[in-house]
C-alpha cells in the first residue's frame, strides 16, 4: 500500500517500532510519512480522515478489539478501506505469556462479526500460509450508512 499512498500515517504505542517503520519507509520520502505515537483504541485523527487503514500483526494484542475497530471505523472515509493481517484462531497459549498476546487469533466468524459490527462490509478472508501459525488478511469496505456523529 505504501507505495500508491499519498500521505502515510504509521501509529504504535512503542517509540522502537516507530524507529523500524520509519526505517523501512525511509525510501518513501519523509515528507510523505507522519510518525505518530499513539493507541489504535483510541487515535489521535480527525473522523473520517484516512482512506485505508491496516492493522498489521495488532489486533491480537487488544483486549478489546471491537473498541479498535470502532476507532478505525471512526476515522475511515465511507466506502474506505480496512485490512487487518493477523493469527488464524490456534492454540499457543504460550503466546500469551511470552509474547503477551491478549488473545489467540480470530476465528472468521470473530471477525465477521466485529467488523459488521464496526460498520465494514467484509470481502472472503485469505490465508497466506498453512502452517500451524496460519496468518490471515481480512478486508472490510466502511459502509457509508453505518457513520455515526463523532
Amino acid at each position: 500500500f505504501a507505495e500508491r499512498a499519498e500521505h502515510i500515517v504509521a501509529l504504535d504505542k512503542s517509540p522502537a517500532m516507530l524507529r523500524v517503520a520509519r526505517a523501512r519507509l525511509q525510501h518513501l520520502g519523509s515528507e510523505r510519512i507522519a510518525m505518530v505515537q499513539g493507541d489504535f483504541g483510541n487515535l489521535p485523527l480527525p473522523s473520517a480522515s484516512i482512506d485505508t487503514v491496516l492493522f498489521h500483526q495488532v489486533l491480537h494484542f487488544a483486549q478489546e478489539p471491537a473498541e479498535a475497530l470502532a476507532e478505525a471505523a471512526r476515522v475511515t472515509r465511507d466506502g474506505g478501506r480496512i485490512a487487518i493481517v493477523d493469527f488464524a484462531a490456534h492454540q499457543r497459549e504460550e503466546l500469551r505469556e511470552r509474547h503477551a498476546h491478549a488473545r489467540l487469533g480470530f476465528e472468521d466468524a470473530q471477525m465477521a462479526a466485529l467488523m459488521e459490527q464496526a460498520g465494514f462490509a467484509q470481502s472472503p478472508p485469505v490465508a497466506l500460509d498453512e502452517g500451524e501459525l496460519v496468518v490471515k488478511i481480512w478486508i472490510g469496505t466502511r459502509r457509508p450508512a453505518a457513520r455515526q456523529a463523532a
